[in-house]
């Protein structure tokens, strides 16, 4: 088994990475090497990319954070949506590997969130158990339910068909007939996004994405293909903004926003609804909402934010908590 953990991959270590990361059941746009450059700026964090390969290719794969303290590194590694494994069983070989490579550059703790879903949710969480990993999941942590349009097998023009999604085609119908206008956002777009959002966060009285991380969404955006920003105008103002990322089969919600002006109609439905319609003309299989909160989370707000998605599918999909690990 050749193993390897940096900062910077080779360049055929790099593709294979890519690739893997892109292939596997279990693969998510957090761990794309693509994305973490997006979601280091700004922060004192550092990625290293561990890659496992044998005789037949890759058999694991991870992005793994670790916070910085000026020009020392602390001796705790986040592995975000991974490690990225073709099933859950394989993580019991993967993860005493690297944790191997993690002890021996002075980490003392990791957490991982294998990006697992449905009953491999489960297997995943009772491999971790017997790896003696315990839940350190937090009602405000990564979301560990989701819920997912199902695109496959579906026409454009019946993306929003049926009779469960009768409230969501009087909204759109309603944003439409008071003028808004939905269009797909470049670089320059980004700066609308921060706007709202910072707005949002703001109202509700929590941090701020800083300028930094807005930057490097707005490179993004202007050189990468799998993601998109979409905007929706009303009156010549932007009234709602999001962000969504393709990654294999799945298109996911990554960030959005609304203006605070209340208004008689739905601000981001039509938004929302222009991001599907995008990853159906992708081919993906399904959109990933981006998460709701746990069943037993009474956060009003959240559950606020989970009502919206509702709309658009109905049924829960559980993923994989968080689980942590000392040595």
């Amino acid at each position: 088994m050749k193993i390897v953990l940096a900062p910077e991959l080779s360049a055929a270590d790099a593709a294979l990475y890519d690739a893997f990361v892109v292939a596997a059941p279990n693969g998510h746009y957090s761990q794309t090497r693509a994305w973490g450059r997006l979601a280091d700026s700004g922060k004192s964090v550092q990625s290293a990319y561990f890659l496992a390969t044998d005789e037949n290719g890759v058999v694991g794969a991870a992005r793994v954070q670790r916070a910085r303290l000026g020009p020392f590194a602390l001796p705790a590694a986040i592995v975000e949506r991974g490690p990225i494994v073709k099933s859950p069983a394989i993580l019991a070989q993967i993860l005493p590997l690297l944790i191997v490579e993690l002890h021996s550059r002075a980490v003392a703790r990791i957490a991982v969130t294998p990006y697992f879903a449905g009953d491999q949710s489960t297997i995943a969480e009772n491999i971790l158990r017997l790896l003696r990993f315990r839940s350190t999941q937090k009602a405000d942590g990564a979301h560990v339910r989701t819920l997912r349009v199902d695109l496959e097998n579906k026409k454009s023009d019946a993306l929003f068909s049926g009779g469960e999604r009768e409230a969501l085609r009087r909204k759109l119908r309603e944003a439409e007939k008071a003028g808004v206008a939905v269009r797909r956002g470049n670089a320059a777009d980004v700066t609308a996004l921060q706007r709202l959002h910072d707005r949002m966060m703001l109202a509700q009285n929590k941090r701020q994405k800083t300028p930094d991380y807005f930057r490097a969404l707005a490179r993004f955006v202007e050189t990468e293909d799998l993601g998109a920003l979409f905007v929706a105008d009303h009156q010549q103002t932007p009234i709602a903004a999001l962000f969504t990322i393709a990654h294999g089969p799945i298109a996911t919600f990554i960030i959005g926003a609304t203006t605070q002006s209340a208004l008689p109609f739905s601000k981001m439905a039509s938004a929302m609804a222009e991001a599907i319609r995008w990853a159906h003309a992708r081919g993906c299989k399904s959109f990933d909402l981006g998460g709701i909160p746990a069943q037993n989370d009474a956060d009003p707000k959240r559950a606020s934010i989970a009502q919206f998605k509702f709309d658009f599918a109905k049924t829960p999909v559980q993923l994989a908590r968080e689980h942590t690990r000392w040595f």
